[in-house]
C-alpha cells in the first residue's frame, strides 16, 4: 500500500514539475 501512494505521488510531483516547466517556457517566449 505504502509503495502505491508512493508512486502516486511521485507521479503528481513529475507531473506539476513538467507542467510548472511548461509555463516557464511559454512565459520566457512570449516575454520581451
Amino acid at each position: 500500500m505504502d509503495l502505491e501512494r508512493k508512486v502516486i505521488v511521485v507521479k503528481w510531483a513529475v507531473a506539476r514539475a513538467l507542467l510548472f516547466a511548461y509555463k516557464k517556457q511559454t512565459f520566457v517566449m512570449e516575454g520581451p
